[in-house]
């Protein structure tokens, strides 16, 4: 074992913690402690992840880098902190976006990660706050699924509830109208980043109208119509980029 991965579970109880984690550990062997959090990889075992964490680099991007260039290579990302945004641009110019991608996300665009593929022709991926990611080669990559069934049993299911939540999304889009298609996501969002209190879902997730609007197609004007709607018949709070759902069940039922 790496000195890094031991000092996790020999931390001094004097020491400053993270979550419980000794934050000099944290510090020694980043990766090692971040892979331990992943989901695709909590069935392993610590000689494992410490295996791991040995072949993989951990990267950084600021806020608002462009980097579609970056993960257009024979490369597979485990996004460990923040956001990635993938967007396109419609024929009109008006920017549509697609999908986050977050902590515990993976991003890749070379087989063999079929249903994580994304063309770099048609749409950009751009750091939508700063975020970290380890990154892994293509044929390491195929090993550690080939020798690691439960990595590949984990990345199918990530991959399954993605699409699923994307396809939901396009119904929206599709055949609701403008109050639905603003309701849906914010029910989706509260799925992916809520927090529960007080009987109500906190939703903090730092978009603003414009973006809501790029992810149901809808203008600005619009969606600031449908908010206030919703807000008006108290379904929602809305407090800046924050929105408190005040009924979960009510606002599941109006867009059925």
């Amino acid at each position: 074992m790496k000195s890094g991965s031991s000092d996790v579970n020999k931390a001094d109880q004097n020491s400053p913690t993270f979550g419980g984690t000794d934050l000099k550990s944290i510090t020694q062997d980043p990766i090692f402690w971040y892979l331990s959090n992943l989901d695709f990889f909590q069935d392993l075992r610590e000689e494992s992840i410490d295996s791991l964490s040995a072949h993989g680099k951990l990267i950084h991007w600021d806020r608002g880098t462009e980097i579609t260039q970056d993960i257009s290579t024979s490369q597979v990302f485990f996004i460990v902190k923040g956001r990635i945004e993938i967007s396109t641009y419609q024929m009109n110019g008006k920017k549509l976006i697609n999908d986050f991608v977050g902590e515990g996300g993976v991003l890749g665009w070379n087989e063999p990660t079929a249903g994580l593929i994304y063309s770099t022709e048609s749409l950009l991926a751009v750091a939508f706050e700063d975020t970290e990611a380890i990154v892994y080669d293509r044929d390491f990559f195929v090993e550690m699924i080939e020798r690691r069934p439960k990595i590949a049993i984990s990345l199918l299911r990530y991959m399954g509830l993605r699409q699923q939540r994307i396809e939901f999304r396009l119904r929206s889009i599709l055949f609701k109208n403008n109050l639905c298609k603003v309701a849906g996501l914010i029910l989706e969002l509260g799925e992916l980043y809520g927090l529960r209190s007080e009987g109500k879902v906190i939703v903090d997730c730092g978009l603003s109208q414009e973006d809501i609007g790029a992810m149901v197609g809808l203008p600005r004007e619009e969606v600031t119509r449908a908010l206030s709607q919703l807000k008006h018949e108290g379904y929602l709070v809305l407090r800046r980029r924050r929105i408190e759902i005040l009924n979960h069940k009510a606002l599941s039922d109006l867009i059925e």
